[in-house]
This record gives C-alpha cells, sequence and structure tokens, in this order.
C-alpha cells in the first residue's frame, strides 16, 4: 500500500503524518526526562529556532538549542516535563506539559543569572512545534515567567 505523500504549510511534500510529527516530540520529552541531551539534541533541525515567549528571546542553531535546553536541565537536574495534552495538524505539534523541577544549579536568563534557591518549581508550559523533514524545526515555548521569578526569589 502507497503512503500519500502530503503538502506541508509551505508547499513542501512530506511524508510525516501529524501522528509521527506528535512520536517525534514525545521522544524529545523523554530524551529530557532521562538526561540524554545527544539524544534530545538529535531530533532538531541544524537551524532550529526557539522563542522563549516569557523571556522574549529567540535562539537559533542547533548548538543554540542544546545550551538553551541544556540550561534548564543544569538548573533544575531532577526537572521532569509531563504530557497532559497533545494535539497535531498537518507539520505543526502542540503540547501542553507539566514541568516539575527543583532548582539546584544556576539558571541563565537574559535579565542575569539565578543562583540555587532549592525550590521547587511546577509550571505549566505550552509549546508549539514545527516539524520538517522528520525533525523539530522551531519551538514556541509559553510560561508563567513571573511565577518561575518568584518561586527562583528574582522577586518578591
Amino acid at each position: 500500500m502507497a503512503t500519500e505523500q502530503k503538502t506541508s504549510s509551505t508547499g513542501v511534500a512530506r511524508s510525516s503524518t501529524p501522528e509521527t510529527n506528535k512520536e517525534i516530540v514525545r521522544q524529545l520529552y523523554a530524551a529530557f526526562n532521562s538526561g540524554e541531551m545527544d539524544r534530545a539534541i538529535a531530533l532538531v533541525t541544524d537551524d532550529v529556532e526557539v522563542t522563549t515567549m516569557a523571556f522574549g528571546t529567540v535562539d537559533r542553531g542547533k548548538n543554540a538549542y542544546k545550551t538553551w535546553l541544556s540550561n534548564w536541565k543544569s538548573a533544575m537536574p531532577d526537572c521532569t516535563v509531563t504530557l497532559k495534552q497533545q494535539c497535531a495538524s498537518g507539520d505543526q505539534v502542540y503540547n501542553e506539559i507539566n514541568a516539575v523541577g527543583t532548582h539546584r544549579g544556576t539558571l541563565r536568563t537574559p535579565n542575569g543569572d539565578l543562583k540555587p534557591t532549592g525550590n521547587k518549581l511546577e509550571l505549566n508550559v505550552v509549546e508549539a512545534w514545527d516539524v520538517r523533514d522528520g525533525k523539530l524545526s522551531r519551538l514556541r515555548v509559553y510560561f508563567d515567567g513571573l511565577k518561575m521569578m518568584r518561586t527562583f526569589g528574582a522577586i518578591k
């Protein structure tokens, strides 16, 4: 049986389906939870773009993504994400996750470094991923930055 070739929003033919795209994101979360950063990085494109809405930052490239992802895991080594809801349409995957971790390392932010507090952080996060050629190519991540800054003692 032949697999139907679909066209992405950019007009480029692709063979992935919304279900396979969702699975790629689930693999990323599993790699993050187990601390396998190299496995996580292998799932993104060389030109991946990450927009962190709470910080107003855009990071580009695989090395920048590795730094971005490692920053969170270094600041909260026990951090895990739990997928609460996931939906996909074409080459886009939308995820509601719950991230929980203890602030045991320095978190680098655009406004300065947040030194370890030992405080536990629980954040509801929404991530919107674009998939291109079987890899994650663009992330827009939304979370309550004020809650994070309060939990980590940067704001009273």
